[in-house]
């Protein structure tokens, strides 16, 4: 396989945790970088952040974008990141599907989650529809973050071999 041309890192984070990851991978193989980010921010914490925000992955909201820095059909590769809420992706990355179709597209996907990945990858992969390279979870505790920075700085490598 040739080496992608242009590469964009496009992700959405809440805590800061799929920040981290994207910014590793971008840094790593020298990619632009996107953040999704809805016109409603999220609550920072607590249990409406949990009802709402997971009800809405659950049933498939695609909540309103700001608009984008970048136009994504100048982009070869696009690797997009996650958290995982409610065992899915986090509602602005199925919006992200929406507004930026990946049919014609290579793509590669990772998602953030404490304790599990769940359908999060399944769910990007069916949503982005276009040509994976490859996805992958990356586990976020505190004691985990490290291993887990380095685990994407060697997958992006890997995603490029």
């Amino acid at each position: 396989m040739s080496l992608p041309k242009k590469i964009l890192v496009a992700y959405f984070s809440h805590s800061g945790n799929t920040r981290l990851i994207g910014k590793a991978i971008a840094r790593e193989i020298g990619a632009d970088i996107e953040e999704i980010v809805p016109v409603t921010p999220y609550p920072l914490r607590g249990a409406w952040l949990y009802l709402h925000g997971g009800h809405q992955a659950k049933v498939g909201v695609a909540p309103p974008l700001q608009p984008a820095l970048r136009d994504f059909v100048d982009y070869d590769l696009i690797i997009v990141g996650t958290p995982v809420w409610a065992g899915s992706m986090a509602p602005p990355v199925r919006s992200f599907f929406q507004l930026a179709p990946l049919e014609e597209k290579t793509a590669a996907y990772f998602s953030t989650y404490l304790m599990s990945e769940a359908q999060s990858l399944k769910d990007m992969v069916a949503a982005g529809n276009a040509t994976s390279l490859g996805e992958r979870g990356f586990k976020m505790t505190r004691q985990a973050t490290n291993d887990s920075v380095n685990a994407a700085r060697q997958w992006a490598k890997e995603l490029l071999g």
